[in-house]
């Protein structure tokens, strides 16, 4: 898989780099994704963590808070990530005005106008949910995400070897 990265500022880490793409691959061997996706760290306002990007012209790409912790990165990027395998295998679209269709069913509603509860309510938030928090097979994967990414942070506050 081949991750790339757009930067909106300049909050740029190598090691959150290695994080994410390490991250994205191990998905990827759990859930159809595309062969090539997009991270774009920007300013996302004090609410949004992550979204995916639902519109054509910016296909397969997940935008995250540029000041993301590397505790919150784990489990937004694989909200965002189950998110673009919903688009990926056609169980979510999105239009113009509002319009979603999942699996079939038409819905009509902005979600940026929808509060934090209500949006748990979209059956493809639902879905989310169930993936990341309640099947068995994520919690392993999630053990060796938080390892990983405690071996970065360690080994990138280490001195060089001289």
């Amino acid at each position: 898989m081949q991750v790339t990265f757009i930067y909106k500022d300049d909050n740029y880490f190598p090691s959150r780099e290695n994080v994410t793409t390490a991250l994205c691959n191990a998905v990827c061997r759990m859930l159809s994704l595309p062969q090539s996706i997009e991270i774009e760290f920007a300013d996302t306002g004090d609410s949004i963590y992550g979204e995916t990007y639902v519109d054509p012209r910016f296909k397969n790409r997940i935008r995250l808070k540029s000041t993301i912790e590397p505790a919150d990165l784990i489990n937004v990027l694989t909200h965002e990530l189950i998110h673009l395998n919903q688009i990926f295998t056609g169980r979510l679209q999105a239009f113009p005005h509002g319009l979603f269709v999942w699996d079939g069913k038409r819905y009509i509603c902005e979600t940026r106008a929808l509060d934090y509860d209500q949006q748990q309510k979209l059956p493809w938030e639902i879905d989310v949910v169930n993936k990341q928090h309640y099947r068995q097979k994520w919690r392993p994967f999630t053990f060796f995400v938080c390892q990983y990414i405690i071996a970065i942070d360690f080994y990138s506050h280490c001195p060089s070897p001289a």
